[in-house]
């Protein structure tokens, strides 16, 4: 146990605080709570780090400033302190060569790395003895170094090991993936690296192939690395056989999933440094996964992506101009070209991937370049062109083909595997802002709303609208899922009274409602929107010499109407509400059809409008 008086460690086993009315208390803790306590009843001051008696380490805020951490660091130092004496040597170890630390700070984060060096090289914690009895004779000045001892360095250097097992144990990766995350610059420790380079002064071998492995690190704190071969002579004895073994062995493991590398390996070709041509590079980078996989390390230039390889591609653009009539049924241009990065490629960079094959320079950077995938993958797309899309590409479609769906069971060959690796389709300008729009409706401009409409919108209730004229002129179905008492009726009799100003020849629309509500929606339809003609098709409206000539086939009555209010039973009832032509469907309380085998759901399917939109508020 510690004794502490504010501003001073007394080492004679207890805690003194100093209360508000100035008397001392005390209070017995362990070594784990002296930073807590530290840190609450006294004000933060300089400080460094400290041995207590029983060989923890600890804070002491006795050290000179200039000896101390700094700022930055004295949060995270109380913090692994709070923790115990293992989580101050893994904080230390984390931190990089070129980081300003106290001189004590500076020895254990020098134990964590001799502890961390062995870890990344055998994969065990062994010192041995007179290394250990050497780095005790190294200790700083320091609060507590009577302490220290023999005893005191190998339970730390186990305890260290203890606290490593754990995390990796709770890590969702493996012990390397552990490292990457929480000691990256250790990453490389003891691991064999591949590294490939461009040789800019050389055409014919424009690349350098090195395999080297990493030693320690250097004073700054960077990889040191070694050639390959040199390991042979460092680990040879058959003393350090074993570390040579483990050293090499994601060597084997990889030579064994990759013929390349098993080549490389038999030949011995591998622990030379070679100059390649473009063909070896490539063949080298396509194996990067399984290289990796097996543990080794992978260094290569910035401009090679694994997972999206820098390749010139067919580029399928749908949309780059405003069709000549807006609209679902409005076509859209569709226009195919070879472009790289998204920028087209000129006659005379076509003509060199004509017959190109492995890495090829183009516009100053190597890419992937496969004549015949290239030249398969824009016929591929222009048999598309002349089977499917010789006059254009309808809204509808050009938004399937964007999702990457087939159109009409005939297109799905246009998105395999291969297809994407080298060619892509994508919007144009004019319909990649309109669906910018979609997405955000407060982009839209304001549906004027006239007198005829007697009530004031609010803001949202406004961008609702928009968003419900902008979706019905493009003959799109909207789903309105505003929760209860919000204004979803208010919106749609808005839009209806802006679509009969707009075009009184449209023909009349319908909605469809809960038996349940037909009253509520005629009276907030006569107190809101007054000149809209309603006939409400449904026994409740008091119109059965219309309901009877409904049932004859007689359209009349729907044809003299602005909004027809009907309800789900009836359309599964009547036909001619399912087969009548709508201006624009609009569902309420949608949910109702959400079961898509019950009849009603397939009734109100099979409605004809030109526009539709759902109503719900769960």
């Amino acid at each position: 146990m510690l004794n502490c008086r504010v501003g001073e460690w007394v080492w004679n086993g207890t805690l003194e605080l100093l209360a508000e009315e100035k008397d001392w208390k005390r209070a017995s803790i362990s070594p784990n709570h002296d930073a807590r306590l530290y840190r609450q009843f006294t004000t933060i001051m300089p400080f460094s780090l400290a041995l207590s008696p029983e060989g923890h380490l600890i804070l002491d805020d006795w050290a000179e400033e200039v000896f101390c951490f700094s700022k930055n660091h004295e949060a995270a130092a109380i913090k692994a302190c709070e923790k115990g004496s293992a989580a101050v040597l893994l904080w230390l170890a984390s931190l990089s060569s070129g980081t300003e630390l106290p001189a004590p700070a500076l020895y254990w984060r020098d134990f964590s790395g001799r502890w961390l060096m062995q870890f990344c090289h055998r994969r065990q914690q062994d010192l041995e003895g007179a290394e250990m009895e050497s780095f005790l004779e190294t200790f700083p000045p320091m609060r507590g170094s009577e302490y220290l001892c023999l005893s005191i360095l190998q339970r730390l250097w186990a305890e260290l090991g203890e606290l490593v097992e754990t995390q990796i144990a709770s890590h969702p990766g493996d012990a390397d993936d552990w490292l990457g995350k929480t000691l990256p610059h250790w990453h490389l420790v003891g691991r064999v690296t591949l590294h490939l380079a461009e040789n800019k002064r050389d055409m014919e071998r424009p690349f350098a192939f090195l395999a080297t492995y990493t030693s320690g690190l250097t004073a700054d704190g960077k990889a040191r690395h070694v050639l390959l071969q040199q390991a042979i002579k460092e680990y040879a004895g058959a003393k350090n056989r074993a570390d040579l073994l483990h050293l090499l062995e994601p060597v084997s493991l990889a030579a064994e999933k990759s013929q390349w590398l098993a080549g490389q390996v038999e030949s011995g070709v591998i622990y030379q440094q070679q100059a390649w041509k473009p063909a070896d590079a490539l063949r080298f980078l396509k194996e990067i996964k399984v290289f990796e996989e097996c543990g080794l390390a992978v260094r290569i230039p910035d401009w090679w992506k694994p997972a999206s390889p820098p390749r010139p591609k067919v580029s399928v653009t749908v949309g780059g101009d405003a069709p000549s009539s807006l609209g679902i049924d409005g076509l859209l241009n569709f226009q195919i070209e070879v472009t790289l990065d998204g920028e087209p490629l000129s006659a005379e960079e076509l003509e060199t991937l004509r017959t190109a094959q492995g890495l090829v320079m183009v516009k100053g950077r190597w890419v992937e370049a496969d004549s015949k995938k290239i030249q398969g993958m824009l016929k591929h797309w222009q048999d598309a062109q002349a089977m499917h899309f010789s006059e254009g590409v309808s809204f509808q479609k050009a938004l399937r083909l964007l999702s990457g769906a087939g159109i009409d069971g005939g297109e799905a060959a246009l998105f395999t595997e291969e297809a994407r690796g080298w060619s892509g389709i994508e919007a144009g300008d004019w319909l990649k802002d309109l669906l910018k729009r979609l997405r955000d409706p407060s982009q839209l401009a304001d549906v004027t709303q006239h007198s005829d409409l007697k009530a004031k919108l609010r803001p949202y209730q406004q961008i609702g609208v928009n968003w419900l004229y902008f979706m019905t002129r493009l003959g799109l179905g909207a789903c309105l899922a505003d929760d209860m008492g919000l204004g979803k009726t208010i919106q749609v009799l808005a839009l209806l009274l802006h679509l009969k100003r707009e075009n009184p020849a449209a023909g009349p629309s319908i909605l469809v409602v809960p038996a349940s509500l037909v009253t509520n929606w005629q009276a907030e339809a006569g107190k809101f929107a007054p000149s809209l003609r309603l006939f409400i098709a449904h026994p409740s409206g008091g119109e059965a010499d219309k309901l009877a000539a409904l049932a004859k086939g007689d359209a009349q009555p729907l044809e003299s109407a602005d909004l027809v209010i009907t309800t789900y039973g009836m359309i599964l009832r009547m036909e001619i509400l399912k087969n009548h032509p709508w201006h624009v469907a609009v569902l309420d309380e949608a949910q109702a059809i959400k079961n898509p085998a019950a009849a009603q759901s397939r009734a109100v399917k099979e409605m004809k409008a030109k526009s539709r939109i759902a109503l719900t508020g769960t």
